[in-house]
């Protein structure tokens, strides 16, 4: 979970060698090549182990993931119209299927089992805010889907 919590570092790698090469570049004996591969090949190591701990993350239940995204993004009271059912802008809706008389149709037929789809739920870290003006708040932070 580290290195999803933390993914921003990722992009910030490279813009730590430019600034180290723009400072320091002209005294070092490659004029700042070394420093823009080590930090490249370390932010690509970083991404690859990023990566594998986003597949490797646990899958939920779509349905749990989709509500736990809903509940987290869900606007404060008055940004929207009564009674409309949005989530941070977007409409949410939830569809459940329910067993019944003839409910798999042909998948009963053909023998065929249902799985329940998974998601692995997004990784969301907001680091910091940049300004608010008026109803507006921009946040600065990396989302990990």
């Amino acid at each position: 979970m580290f290195f999803l919590r933390n993914a921003w570092i990722v992009p910030a790698l490279p813009v730590l060698s430019f600034c180290l090469i723009l400072f320091f570049g002209k005294r070092l004996p490659k004029k700042g090549a070394e420093i823009g591969v080590a930090a490249l090949a370390i932010a690509f190591a970083f991404s690859l182990l990023t990566a594998g701990a986003w597949i490797g993350q646990e899958a939920k239940p779509a349905a749990e993931v989709v509500k736990a995204h809903a509940a987290a993004a869900a606007p404060a009271e008055g940004d929207h119209a009564a009674g409309a059912d949005t989530a941070g802008g977007h409409a949410t809706t939830a569809t459940t299927v329910q067993g019944g008389e003839g409910a798999g149709g042909a998948h009963e037929l053909s023998g065929e089992t249902h799985h329940e789809e998974k998601l692995r739920p997004a990784v969301e870290r907001k680091l910091f805010t940049w300004f608010e003006m008026g109803g507006l708040k921009v946040e600065f932070g990396t989302h990990i889907d």
